[in-house]
């Protein structure tokens, strides 16, 4: 009897860590998929068979981020606000309240930090050769600067991306899975979550496990910053500034590393004052153990979907873990009292 009272006093502290984490993965497989479905329905058929002209496809790409991402971000929002009552101002989509230039201020800092990294991991792949890296990255050599080539920028790299993640990582992912796990361990699942999801970067190229690496970092960075602040502001901002620079360290154009030394002189005070921010909230925070708990469970989702992956192929991999990740949602919201009072 006590053995089993155990049992089901683990069960019951793990399983909201679990379908928190499901919910999670349930809200960006069934976002993306509406998503292109819309995108598929609305879009001309010069465009879905790649034959408009070059303009009309860059922009196409864009609308296509923004309608996944997008369909995504607003979806764990509404049941976010469904199950608790947590409207999208206080996960973080507004100002908190805070001056707009004292947080666009936080988030060209965090962006010069971000920017620095990416940049330097690509000084180091022109110094000693790293790997490959992505095939996209290399076409930017000899892409025309014209018309197109912006639109492209603008909705592949330094806006769209940057408004539709900070809107679904930062606000909504991070809400859910702070509540979960508690505030510095679900900061760090979070930044973990949200990296991962880059598939493509899970690589032995020594360019991507880099990059990926970096994109770790830089996410606990911005979600630190969404904590902290109670605003995705700065986030948006520091992630369109290094996405900025990494777009323009392709074209070997590298004097943004040099404005970031430079400009990063005068904030060297406040990077500190940020780093020793984070070691107290850390200490500060009960709940820490919640971490260990949380990243067992990533790794194990992540070992599994490489095993199915291999074994079985994506679709049918993708629709076991869409499947469960339904199921594991769907008991937490039948078995949990909906409380949007709180």
């Amino acid at each position: 009897m006590v053995s089993l009272s155990v049992t089901m006093k683990s069960l019951k502290t793990i399983f909201p860590k679990l379908a928190a984490l499901a919910e999670v993965l349930l809200v960006l497989a069934a976002g993306n998929l509406i998503g292109e479905l819309a995108f598929s329905l609305i879009m001309p058929a010069s465009v879905l068979e790649r034959t408009a002209s070059d303009p009309l496809l860059a922009a196409a790409d864009g609308l296509l981020i923004l309608f996944r991402l997008g369909t995504a971000g607003a979806l764990g929002l509404l049941l976010l606000y469904w199950r608790t009552g947590m409207t999208a101002r206080r996960t973080g989509v507004s100002t908190a309240g805070k001056p707009v230039l004292n947080l666009v201020g936080q988030g060209l800092l965090m962006g010069l930090v971000s920017g620095g990294l990416v940049a330097g991991l690509f000084a180091l792949q022109e110094l000693v050769g790293l790997g490959e890296g992505l095939s996209a990255w290399r076409t930017y050599s000899y892409q025309s600067l014209d018309l197109a080539f912006f639109i492209s920028v603008l909705g592949t790299s330094v806006l769209i991306p940057p408004l539709t993640e900070e809107i679904m990582t930062r606000a909504y992912m991070r809400s859910r899975i702070v509540e979960a796990f508690g505030p510095m361990a679900g900061v760090l699942i979070t930044a973990l979550v949200f990296s991962l999801s880059h598939t493509r970067y899970i690589s032995a190229d020594g360019m991507l496990a880099g990059f990926l690496l970096i994109l770790i970092v830089n996410s606990c960075i911005w979600t630190y910053s969404a904590q902290r602040t109670g605003s995705i502001l700065p986030a948006f901002v520091a992630h369109a500034v290094s996405n900025g620079v990494g777009t323009l360290v392709l074209f070997n154009v590298w004097w943004p590393l040099m404005v970031i030394v430079i400009g990063l002189i005068p904030w060297l005070g406040e990077l500190g004052s940020s780093i020793r921010g984070f070691r107290s909230d850390w200490r500060e925070d009960i709940r820490k153990g919640s971490l260990w708990g949380g990243l067992l469970i990533i790794f194990v989702i992540l070992l599994l979907a490489m095993t199915g992956l291999s074994l079985f192929g994506r679709t049918i991999t993708l629709a076991v873990i869409g499947a469960a990740s339904f199921l594991l949602t769907a008991l937490l919201f039948a078995t949990q009292k909906v409380n949007r009072g709180s």
